[in-house]
């Protein structure tokens, strides 16, 4: 073992929680998607793959001008603009109510569900939104958010400091060469999911040469779970959570615990960024995914 690498007996176990949601039916003991209409579904279906059949083989098969193929576009561009005309003034909804043709709907036991497509960034979202519960002044209204922007809107005490919730932690057991174990709680990186249900599991290393993990790691680490430190030691050196996660993935590693000097843990998930710092990473990791260990 390289000297400049420091291991313990010391062991780490996580266990990832695990997806809580369960399939639902309907109260006929059949599944709600099972039921409409199957003819319309298959045959827009066909329509589908009809449609980007030809319109493949056109664009790398068929030779043709310069000319013919703007013209080509220049259509498929019109024909996309008069679609999304023809559904936003044609009302898709079996009572004739007129919606936005970004709102789904499904009826089901007399039942109606409309579901609202939404982008966080554009401007026309909350109008829809707006529109569809005006017209429809539906029993129940639902939005899917997650936890991070929730605890944003929830009201918190002037100069109190949030908190993270102790079901939100990843549960840590350590146990010590002398048998002793205890249970410490960390805040998730936001690819912890990608492993939900899963237990990890291995003797901690801390690598003193590599103690902030930016460096690329030796074999020492394979198998482990490594122990790095927060930042960087140079101040303002790019240090993102993903990239050290991405570096120790490489080496082998089981597992990430990264060292703060504090003693408050992040109210959020870790791991998020700006776009521009995403680019950064992705093209450090040669990677456009999530780190594969949490």
């Amino acid at each position: 073992m390289p000297t400049h690498a420091k291991t313990t007996d010391t062991h780490a176990l996580l266990e990832l929680g695990g997806d809580t949601s369960s399939s639902s039916s309907s109260s006929d003991g059949t599944d709600s998607d099972s039921e409409g209409h199957p003819a319309k579904c298959f045959g827009m279906f066909v329509m589908d793959l009809l449609a980007s059949v030809v319109f493949w083989y056109v664009l790398l098969f068929l030779p043709f001008p310069d000319w013919a193929g703007w013209t080509f576009l220049g259509v498929l561009f019109a024909a996309m603009v008069t679609y999304r005309l023809c559904r936003a003034r044609t009302p898709i909804c079996d009572n004739g109510i007129e919606i936005p043709y970004t709102c789904g709907y499904v009826m089901n036991n007399n039942k109606e569900m409309f579901l609202v497509a939404t982008i966080h960034i554009s401007p026309r979202a909350p109008k829809d939104v707006e529109a569809v519960i005006e017209k429809t002044i539906p029993d129940i209204t639902m939005i899917e958010l997650d936890n991070e922007r929730l605890d944003r809107m929830r009201d918190v005490d002037d100069g109190a400091p949030p908190k993270p919730k102790r079901q939100d932690l990843q549960p840590i057991k350590i146990t010590m060469a002398n048998g002793e174990s205890s249970t410490v709680y960390a805040q998730r990186a936001l690819w912890n999911a990608e492993r939900s249900g899963e237990t990890v599991e291995g003797d901690l290393l801390f690598d003193e040469s590599n103690s902030y993990g930016l460096q690329k790691a030796d074999a020492s680490w394979e198998g482990r779970i490594a122990l790095i430190n927060r930042g960087s030691a140079n101040e303002g050196e790019f240090a993102p959570f993903a990239l050290k996660a991405f570096n120790a993935a490489t080496a082998g590693a089981e597992g990430v615990l990264v060292i703060d000097t504090g003693n408050k843990l992040p109210p959020n998930r870790i791991g998020g960024g700006t776009m521009l710092g995403d680019l950064r990473v992705a093209f450090k990791a040669c990677s456009c995914g999530f780190p594969s260990i949490p």
